[in-house]
């Protein structure tokens, strides 16, 4: 029985190793195929066995976006940034779903975080057995929609606003999967909200274990860190530097991104770029006195693993931080401006917590989820 897995793109960061660890939980053989909008790469090694990686946009095309990606050039860079294919979503999917009708799989597993999910048609039968893993709705015409908006102004603001609402009605046809599960209490609900989708069941993404393994710092070093893509829009990256140039504190930055250049631009001599994937980074982690994440997400690895360790995390109070977050493990905001984040700042850094109880009380939260070295 051939099992096939859908990814909307694949790039090194969280979702990524999620997809992974649903290749653990639903095998693989040599007939196994990844199918992507997009991907750095042609293969993905899994147990030591790589698996294909089929995209919808050529590779020719591919190499152009990640060009400049890789060297920021004026212009270019900007149009030719991986986001702008948002307004190309809907033929993309339809050229990756041919791909997969024509390899004829039993099984397709689908890890949505944005738009795989319309692989399956809104009409008709495909005659095989279906399962949707999703992480999030595509949350920058939905849940983050007035927040882009905002954002996007001038002419690419009116063209976003107009491919949005056409996004909209394509992205909320009915898809139909026999198995739905929900990465967070938070994402199920959206499903329902947005989609009409019944969730069969909440599944915390799997951690790292390497967090969990040891004991909590309880002298910490005097620095705050924050994990995660360096980007302006709704990690809002830009507004944790302001944040520490304001106050003078230390803040470590591990990650990677199209707005990096931006954010080291405005970043004071307080913060501290390392990179993605430092070979320290659970370390760095377990030694920063908080973690700063006030992102509006569905579901955020590094706060996961953040509070593994036992480190206190600022978070925002929307999304599904409040499921992991609590008045012992941290504090939640909700004014995300900077004098409303500054006030919360400095009440989160006035009281310390019990880093044991923050490690015991997230591994009872998550004993549930897969949990695999990286």
């Amino acid at each position: 029985m051939s099992v096939y897995y859908v990814h909307c793109w694949l790039l090194p960061w969280g979702a990524a190793q999620v997809l992974t660890e649903l290749i653990y939980e639903y095998g693989h053989d040599s007939d196994t195929k990844i199918f992507t909008l997009f991907s750095e790469t042609d293969i993905r090694e899994v147990d030591g066995e790589y698996i294909p990686v089929i995209c919808a946009l050529p590779r020719r095309i591919q190499s152009v976006f990640f060009f400049f990606q890789k060297y920021r050039v004026p212009l270019f860079s900007r149009l030719f940034d991986y986001r702008n294919l948002m307004f190309f979503y809907p033929q993309l999917i339809a050229r990756l779903r041919r791909k997969i009708v024509r390899s004829k799989p039993d099984t397709l597993v689908v890890s949505s975080f944005a738009v795989a999910k319309n692989i399956v048609p809104a009409t008709g039968n495909w005659q095989l057995a279906t399962t949707l893993y999703l992480h999030s709705p595509m949350q920058y015409i939905h849940t983050h929609r007035d927040e882009y908006s905002e954002k996007i102004t001038g002419i690419k603001g009116r063209i976003f606003r107009s491919i949005a609402e056409k996004l909209r009605k394509w992205d909320t046809k009915e898809r139909a999967y026999d198995t739905i599960i929900a990465n967070s209490n938070y994402t199920a609900i959206q499903a329902k909200h947005i989609y009409h989708m019944s969730v069969d069941r909440v599944q915390y993404p799997p951690i790292n274990r390497t967090f969990g393994e040891q004991a909590p710092i309880l002298q910490p070093d005097n620095y705050f860190v924050y994990v995660w893509r360096l980007v302006k829009f709704v990690k809002e990256v830009d507004k944790l530097i302001q944040l520490v140039n304001a106050t003078g504190d230390h803040l470590v930055l591990i990650g990677s991104g199209p707005d990096e250049q931006y954010l080291k631009k405005i970043a004071g001599p307080t913060c501290l770029f390392v990179g993605r994937n430092p070979p320290d980074m659970v370390d760095i982690v377990r030694k920063s006195h908080w973690l700063l994440n006030i992102t509006k997400e569905s579901f955020w690895i590094s706060t996961a693993e953040a509070l593994l360790c036992g480190v206190p995390v600022f978070g925002y109070a929307d999304g599904a931080t409040p499921e992991l977050v609590d008045v012992e493990s941290g504090i939640l905001v909700e004014d995300r401006s900077l004098g409303g984040l500054y006030e919360d700042f400095q009440k989160f850094k006035e009281k310390e917590r019990d880093r044991n109880h923050i490690q015991q009380q997230t591994k009872n939260l998550l004993k549930s989820s897969q949990t695999r070295r990286d």
